[in-house]
């Protein structure tokens, strides 16, 4: 269990590290360096969440273990997102929708966390 929590650890912070980075494409998008660094982090989340995904098919992991830990990025996330909407409104981006639709999933999920405060799932 220690290892897949260095694992969900590690995913949450690349998914936040991708976010940041996206919310940031159209200003930095044209540097060949941003790209870089882009799909270093998308790497790292995608190897990172195989192994959660993995980790859960053999049952080393409860999936519901793995979504009250990601909750807990739920608010830093709910910022990248608006912070990526107003960039993309700033300069006029075409991710402008897609924030607009990151940023109201983000919002439904902090209402629904919000809502079943008081339901905990066994471990």
């Amino acid at each position: 269990m220690i290892g897949m929590d260095k694992n969900l650890s590690r995913s949450q912070i690349g998914v936040i590290a991708c976010t940041v980075l996206l919310a940031f494409e159209p200003i930095f998008g044209r540097y060949d360096f941003y790209f870089g660094l882009l799909i270093f982090a998308a790497i790292v989340v995608f190897l990172s969440l195989g192994g959660l995904l993995i980790g859960a098919l053999s049952g080393n992991i409860s999936t519901h273990y793995c979504i009250d830990k990601f909750s807990k990025t739920s608010f830093a996330l709910l910022i990248v997102y608006a912070i990526g909407l107003v960039v993309s409104w700033l300069y006029h981006s075409n991710l402008f929708g897609f924030w607009i639709f990151l940023f109201a999933l983000e919002l439904l999920n902090q209402a629904v966390n919000h809502f079943y405060k008081g339901y905990h799932y066994k471990k």
